[in-house]
């Protein structure tokens, strides 16, 4: 029986001198052997690829090595002219670049055995000017039974680079969100107090609570009062906005009467729409249908998402709002206008903070940008979603979707 305690005579990729022979003789004809002629085109494509390979037999002995496995070896300062051909892959493979961890020589010896049919890992190791990441991987070289395997390193350093880089501007985009929401939220705390003030005062000036004013004055001190009041709704919207973002939002979770809920929001809305001589209507019933959820917030919700109908519905339009209850158990209110719509580049767009259409038509409409963003987030954070469906001339839908947990029937 042949020692296995010798080292092997290295086969294939011994040197690079040896390998242009080989293929010099095969471009010109000049070689006869069959085995010869194979050699030197299993050399060629060891050394085609950029992934270093090493090739063991079944004791782990390298018997041959591609041309990116000699020049890592000659660029990491190994003094063996076969770059590790002959050495024992197993008892140098430790724990590559040094790290505590398991060690990739008892996967390898699985492959070897035949107990594991593949075998691989990602790694750091340090390279002369870097570090650098790589992915090894082995395979059994068979003939019925397991001959040796192949030894891959490939390297995963500009993957791995690109990944770091990623993850880093995802976790800064979200520190610089988190830090606007937080300025936003303390700036509108801080405009919110004063304001108050301004906004008591104007309404004790336009009761004539101070002194009698004349009718033009306590008209004044109306428009002040309206003007502080619109300006604190929205500082309002802003931080409830901030707080969403953040996930800090409170929901005051109570039994909602889903018919109640919809008559009361069309009444809020019926003389604005009566100004803009639009028809706003109510379609359906929802007798016996309940919500468990927060009934300010989920006003609110619909509040903004009328108001926006009413705001971008040409006069002698329509709005309706229907409720129905899916059979997969979801809650669906819809809020469909005949209005002037959004086109569908624009729809993602018009649902963040600040952000409105292009449109002239649009852009002439009062509004901070706020009403669907706020909305979006509320029916959020009661666990639904909320999708807007348009169509440029003919109208927008605007659903608002709630889960089964949320639903309650009376």
């Amino acid at each position: 029986m042949e020692s296995h305690d010798r080292p092997a005579r290295p086969i294939g990729s011994a040197t690079q001198a040896h390998n242009e022979r080989l293929l010099t003789q095969l471009a010109v004809g000049g070689l006869d052997s069959t085995m010869e002629r194979a050699v030197a085109l299993q050399n060629a494509v060891l050394d085609a690829m950029t992934a270093h390979v090493a090739i063991l037999d079944r004791d782990g002995l390298i018997l041959a090595v591609n041309a990116a496995w000699r020049a890592f070896a000659r660029d990491n300062g190994f003094p063996d002219e076969h770059c590790g051909v002959a050495a024992n892959y197993l008892s140098a493979c430790t724990s590559p670049g040094g790290d505590p961890g398991p060690s990739p020589g008892d996967g390898i010896r699985a492959v070897l055995s035949g107990t594991r049919a593949s075998f691989s890992m990602e790694y750091a190791c340090h390279g002369p000017d870097r570090l650098r990441w790589f992915r090894l991987m082995a395979s059994p070289l068979s003939a019925g039974a397991v001959q040796g395997a192949v030894v891959m390193h490939v390297d995963i350093t500009e993957r791995i680079l690109a990944e770091q880089a990623a993850e880093r501007a995802c976790r800064e985009a979200e520190r610089a969100s988190r830090l606007k929401s937080e300025f936003l939220a303390n700036l509108s705390h801080e405009l919110r107090t004063p304001l108050n003030a301004v906004i008591g005062y104007a309404e004790m000036l336009h009761m004539g609570l101070v002194a009698a004013l004349e009718p033009k004055q306590a008209e004044y001190a109306g428009d002040i009062r309206n003007s502080g009041q619109h300006l604190l709704d929205l500082i309002n919207d802003l931080i409830d906005l901030s707080k969403a973002e953040v996930g800090v939002l409170d929901i005051d979770d109570g039994e909602i009467c889903i018919e109640d809920l919809l008559c009361d929001c069309l009444r809020m809305l019926a003389p604005r729409a009566r100004d803009r001589a639009l028809t706003i209507a109510r379609q359906g019933r929802t007798d016996g249908l309940w919500l468990q959820g927060d009934e300010r917030r989920m006003r609110q919700v619909l509040i903004n998402v009328l108001s926006n109908a009413v705001k971008f519905t040409p006069p002698e339009g329509s709005i309706a709002v229907s409720a129905q209850l899916g059979e997969d158990g979801w809650l669906c209110i819809d809020v469909t206008d005949t209005g002037w719509g959004i086109a569908a580049d624009e729809i993602e767009a018009v649902l963040q903070p600040f952000l409105r259409s292009r449109r002239k038509i649009c852009r002439d409409q009062e509004g901070a940008g706020l009403g669907l963003p706020m909305a979006r987030q509320l029916v959020e954070a009661h666990g639904g979603r909320f999708v807007l469906a348009s169509e440029l001339g003919t109208g927008t839908t605007a659903s608002i979707l709630l889960p089964p947990d949320r639903v309650l029937k009376r």
